[in-house]
């Protein structure tokens, strides 16, 4: 562990780290920059999608502008029918941008300069807390994680979910190192917030719980519910006071259907033929969920290092345990009715929030590898390598059409025929942001 003040400047004095640290933020930024415009991956994977700026964007587009309505102050009529008025955070944070270029570029500002700071203080939080060479590691593979391409285009509150992600992680483990009170309500406070961002609560809030209750932190638990509520309830009431008659959640409404179709389970031969599916849907669902080559290293390094000792910590095997109980919740219901089934291999992004438990306990075993000298820190090293390569490959691929982008595109949401992506490139041409027609 390296106990450097905590200057935001943390590199200060090794120059190969820091110029490491610019040539991984120059590349992050221009990955993004071409997963942008008709490469955008949650547009250019949909059949027949809107064209708004001279660009094409997802159905999505219209709901989230009703966000964007909203946070500019505009007149009811314009936003009160949108169906994810509920995650705020994003629209709050790029206002300044909305002011300045409206809501499809000032969005994809925000959405750029949101993720480069994050990407920035989680490889900060990594160098003071585990060490230089967990830091290179972390820094390769978040800097060429698929996960943040997929959503970076659309200026929707979907690229919110790697940066919350990776700051709930930091939050947690902060949270391990204190008993104050004081610092455990700052710190549920903070994630509550970022609770309206994206629907992570599911994933993160029961962790917490559980590792609460290992460790027999009874005050933290009462108060966290209330603490973790409120951000939401606030928001609520700023659509209330702003003149919003119905709140309309079609998740909120699936989640329901699910949970009914335990407690009226009907034909059972058919629902114990679902059942039989879902191992072959969970094989799917995690190698999709995070793009194939982060969930095979992830496995590799798992499988290595319980065979010699290094678990999961706490955090990460309560986020998976609970990323495991949302997909049997999924996937072993009945049959049920009304929008669109939260069941099978075609909605495999669901789970994409497991990706900072796979990329944290690699980065945590690197700690363990970080003599280059061993044949496994070497093998480790080059699979780490290949990871980044394959990974790299899939988020300029858009550029050349190729299909490797396009498998990993169509299956991490599988809202499209499989050859989407190049009938749509054909089509609208390959045309970043910035590239007219």
């Amino acid at each position: 562990m390296i106990t450097r003040a905590s200057s935001p400047f943390f590199f200060s004095g090794n120059k190969p780290f820091a110029i490491s640290l610019l040539a991984a933020l120059v590349l992050l930024l221009a990955e993004m920059y071409l997963n942008t415009g008709t490469l955008s991956a949650y547009a250019v994977t949909l059949e027949n999608p809107f064209v708004r700026e001279g660009y094409i964007v997802n159905y999505d587009y219209a709901h989230y502008e009703c966000n964007y309505h909203f946070v500019m102050g505009e007149s009811v009529d314009k936003w009160g029918w949108g169906w994810v008025l509920r995650r705020e955070l994003f629209y709050v944070l790029a206002f300044p941008f909305f002011k300045a270029a409206g809501f499809y570029l000032g969005g994809l500002m925000a959405a750029f300069l949101i993720t480069l700071v994050s990407f920035y203080v989680f490889i900060r939080f990594v160098y003071l807390n585990i060490g230089l060479w967990p830091a290179y590691v972390a820094m390769i593979l978040l800097a060429t994680y698929p996960g943040i391409m997929y959503w970076i285009g659309s200026p929707f509150a979907q690229v919110m979910i790697v940066p919350c992600c990776c700051w709930i992680y930091m939050i947690m483990w902060r949270m391990q190192e204190t008993e104050s009170l004081k610092k455990h309500i700052l710190y549920l406070s903070v994630i509550s917030i970022l609770f309206t961002a994206y629907d992570l609560f599911a994933f993160f809030y029961p962790a917490i719980l559980l590792i609460y209750v290992r460790r027999r932190q009874w005050k933290e638990i009462i108060l966290s519910l209330p603490i973790m509520i409120l951000p939401q309830v606030l928001i609520i009431c700023w659509l209330k006071t702003s003149g919003a008659t119905e709140l309309k959640s079609e998740n909120s409404g699936l989640y329901l259907s699910i949970l009914q179709s335990y407690l009226h389970i009907g034909d059972v031969p058919a629902w114990l033929s679902l059942v039989a599916e879902a191992p072959k849907v969970f094989f799917h669902n995690y190698f999709d969920s995070n793009f194939l080559f982060l969930p095979l290293c992830f496995l590799v390094a798992v499988i290595y290092g319980y065979a010699t000792g290094f678990r999961l910590n706490r955090i990460e095997g309560s986020i998976l345990f609970f990323a495991l109980a949302i997909f049997l919740f999924n996937n072993l219901a009945p049959a049920y009715e009304g929008g669109f089934p939260m069941r099978g291999e075609w909605i495999a992004r669901i789970y994409q929030p497991v990706f900072i438990v796979m990329m944290m306990y690699m980065v945590r075993l690197s700690a363990r590898l970080s003599d280059l000298r061993t044949i496994r820190a070497k093998l480790f090293a080059g699979l780490l390598v290949l990871c980044a390569g394959f990974n790299l490959a899939i988020n300029t691929g858009g550029v050349f059409k190729s299909p490797l982008t396009e498998w990993a595109w169509a299956h991490f949401y599988q809202h499209a025929p499989p050859h989407t992506m190049t009938e749509n490139l054909a089509k609208f041409g390959v045309r970043p942001v910035g590239f007219p027609e």
